[in-house]
């Protein structure tokens, strides 16, 4: 089975509702011109995708998705403009930094628990590099999600 996703990471909720299933054989690995701005495991599956991250009000919006149909799978990771490059941070539903993840039938599965960390944060540049794990538990919707060996490198927008 192979599963895409996208990743957003910010300091503020996802409301995207997207409950339509799209291609899942949509991933950035057969188009050598795009470079992957977030990668990692889902359940063991490899990932890589493209995406766009923004600042908006001192907060980060960083997102990599499945390309094609309703971009689902997705992840979203938020966190505050605030963070510093060399360390780490909870993921979780009553931390600064957070996570929603949007399985492959479009159901969000609520906010994980895991752990970010920062590798360099260049707000001349406008880059946010960094780690990234979490796991969700499984609902009567859904199974149980680990993303492991996540990656991030972006360079980001102010709005």
């Amino acid at each position: 089975m192979v599963l895409s996703t996208a990743m957003v990471l910010s300091a503020c909720s996802s409301d995207d509702d997207d409950k339509n299933n799209n291609n899942n054989n949509n991933n950035n690995n057969n188009n050598p011109a795009v470079t992957a701005n977030m990668t990692g495991k889902i359940n063991g599956e490899p990932f890589s995708w493209t995406g766009s991250a923004e600042m908006v009000k001192d907060e980060f919006y960083l997102s990599a998705h499945a390309m094609g149909g309703y971009y689902i799978p997705r992840i979203s990771l938020y966190m505050p403009s605030g963070v510093v490059a060399g360390q780490s941070y909870p993921l979780g539903p009553d931390e600064d930094c957070s996570t929603y993840f949007i399985d492959p039938e479009g159901y969000q599965t609520g906010s994980g628990q895991g752990m970010v960390t920062i590798t360099e944060y260049d707000r001349t540049k406008k880059i946010i590099k960094g780690t990234f794990y979490f796991s969700l538990s499984g609902t009567s919707l859904t199974p149980a999600y680990s993303i492991t060996e996540g990656s991030f490198n972006y360079v980001y927008e102010i709005r």
